[in-house]
């Protein structure tokens, strides 16, 4: 996740929204990242990537993405200027149940942070992707949704079923604060195991693993409004 500064826009019209999906598109095929959920908000970017083993692929593919948005925004806005709050934000996810749940997470950002009644609704998100809903833009499938499902179609319609629950209140703040405090997103077990791998505290703890693999999804919230 990276955000704007206090005051400040990443997004004004369509075109740049586009124009930094194009930027996303060229920076996965350069580095050979996969992107499996995605969201862009007027002053926030919300971005599932996996690195395929190489970690450093993360923080050359952010920082690259970063430049270019600066860049783009200063050169329409005719001005030199800062335009994020710091560094991005990042959490290592545990593959499996929370994989889904922090699609989830990503993909109904807009529910309580864009104003929109419905995330089909919403053309900045993965979602729209992931149901066929429009082409065109960078997505890949996660081995976890894949395992939903063998047909696409009944697939998705699984994964229709995990956004229109609610997700319990202690899931979702475990990764909206595992986020922002760039800390690991999993159950204890798998936090245990990269903690004693590293030698170093890396999470707060909280509940076990999500409530069944169709468990419930972000509620629209009024205050909590950031990711």
């Amino acid at each position: 996740m990276q955000r704007a500064r206090a005051g400040e826009r990443i997004f004004r019209e369509v075109e740049e929204f586009h124009k930094y999906l194009l930027d996303v598109q060229d920076l996965r095929t350069k580095l050979g990242v996969r992107i499996y959920a995605w969201c862009l908000l007027s002053d926030q970017v919300n971005l599932l990537l996996d690195p395929m083993g190489d970690p450093q692929r993360i923080s050359e593919f952010m920082k690259s993405l970063s430049v270019r948005t600066v860049r783009r925004h200063n050169r329409i806005a005719k001005r030199n200027g800062r335009l994020w709050d710091g560094r991005y934000r990042s959490s290592p996810v545990q593959w499996g149940p929370w994989s889904l749940s922090s699609m989830r997470y990503i993909e109904t950002l807009p529910l309580s942070m864009a104003g929109v009644e419905h995330i089909d609704h919403y053309d900045w998100s993965s979602h729209v992707i992931r149901m066929g809903f429009m082409a065109g833009y960078p997505l890949d499938d996660h081995p976890d949704y894949l395992a939903l499902h063998s047909d696409e179609t009944e697939r998705q319609k699984l994964y229709r079923r995990l956004l229109t629950r609610e997700m319990e209140d202690a899931e979702w703040c475990r990764i909206h604060n595992a986020i922002h405090r760039s800390q690991l997103t999993g159950d204890d077990r798998f936090i245990d195991q990269v903690e004693k791998a590293t030698g170093v505290r890396l999470a707060s703890r909280g509940p076990g693993r999500p409530k069944g693999s169709l468990s419930r999804t972000p509620r629209r919230r009024k205050a909590r409004r950031r990711r």
